[in-house]
């Protein structure tokens, strides 16, 4: 099944903001703009930061090659790839970042510089936080690796070249400067490690009526999939197999500017897509996706008044059923509420409309 959808990018405005001049949009065979480009392949082609899942693994970074149309990454001292739910690192101000050498047993505060700098945050290995990393191998060409993170000192970096998995103990770290002017896009995911984005979208309350918002991260060896994050419990809670799930590690969150750019309408099974998006000048929000079914963000009212969200699955050209969590057990409803943004530029929002046509998923 090809699922195409019509995705766009826009111009920006620049703000202030504190530890939030970088995101992770989904790549989906093409490049963002404003994606970050750390160095060349052999064919002197530009090469991104990619993350995505392995199996029963968590997230973990790697290489996406524009050409092949996937991201490469190292997993179990081999090579392995991945061309759905693939997340591509992206920023407004490339100045920010800088590439510093490195080495197996130098300790954070070294390398942050007194925590002056931020290391980029790519996924975790068995809680243990996963960096991004590069090094050059044959042929001049630059490879994406993962460098882990124990008792706040550097170990090794892992990378994937000719169908295996390489350490290396020197390398270069990428580093971000928050304390610099940042511009970013009208909506995108950033990590969500316990404390809650200036920007993230509210997207309802709960039921001691505190702000609620839309989280993604992916279920054992399931790809990913939202669901309803709650800041007094710094975590996402989510349902998969009509059960109830939660996870405080590689979880992400939506963000936007301006929040006015979006709406929740209401919605019912077999409704079709053209219908409940205006016919495509409104957008439903991608939130991850199951055995090439994409799956968008939905939410719904349930006892005490608290909003809960939910993953709503879209069959070829109609909605379906929208999955919950409620006291630790899955629900299934055909009523509720889907997540729409409306792309169209409006005067001192700093968005500007530019369609790009690409495929959202391949089956």
């Amino acid at each position: 099944m090809v699922l195409t959808r019509v995705l766009m990018f826009y111009l920006f405005v620049p703000f202030l903001l504190a530890q939030e001049g970088y995101y992770w949009r989904f790549y989906t065979g093409n490049t963002p703009s404003d994606a970050l480009e750390p160095g060349k392949d052999d064919n002197h082609e530009a090469i991104y930061v990619g993350m995505t899942k392995h199996e029963n693994f968590t997230l973990l970074p790697g290489t996406i090659y524009p050409r092949q149309k996937k991201v490469v990454y190292e997993y179990g001292l081999a090579e392995h790839n991945a061309d759905i739910d693939v997340l591509i690192l992206c920023t407004k101000d490339e100045e920010q970042f800088q590439w510093d050498k490195v080495h197996m047993g130098m300790t954070i505060s070294q390398v942050t510089k007194n925590n002056k700098l931020q290391m980029v945050l790519a996924g975790s290995d068995r809680s243990r936080l996963l960096y991004v990393g590069r090094t050059t191998i044959p042929r001049s060409q630059t490879v994406i690796g993962k460098i882990l993170v124990i008792n706040d000192t550097l170990d090794f970096m892992w990378v994937a070249q000719g169908g295996e998995g390489w350490s290396v103990k020197d390398y270069e770290v990428l580093l971000y400067d928050p304390r610099v002017t940042v511009r970013t896009e009208c909506y995108y995911w950033r990590f969500y490690t316990g404390n809650t984005p200036s920007d993230a979208l509210k997207s309802g309350k709960d039921d001691n009526n505190e702000a609620i918002y839309v989280g993604m991260t992916k279920h054992e060896n399931l790809t990913l999939l939202p669901g309803t994050i709650y800041p007094r419990q710094k975590k996402v809670v989510y349902e998969y197999g009509f059960a109830g799930h939660s996870s405080d590690i590689d979880v992400l969150i939506l963000c936007a500017k301006p929040e006015s750019r979006f709406q929740w309408d209401k919605v019912h099974k077999d409704m079709k897509v053209a219908q409940v998006t205006k016919n495509n000048t409104l957008q439903m929000v991608l939130a991850g996706s199951e055995k090439g079914y994409p799956f968008y963000v939905g939410r719904t009212t349930i006892p005490r008044n608290q909003t809960v969200i939910g993953k709503a699955w879209a069959n070829g050209d109609v909605v379906g059923f929208m999955h919950y969590t409620e006291s630790g057990k899955g629900w299934a409803i055909m009523d509720y509420e889907v997540l729409l943004y409306d792309p169209t530029f409006i005067v001192g929002t700093g968005c500007f409309r530019n369609y790009i046509n690409i495929n959202i998923f391949n089956d």
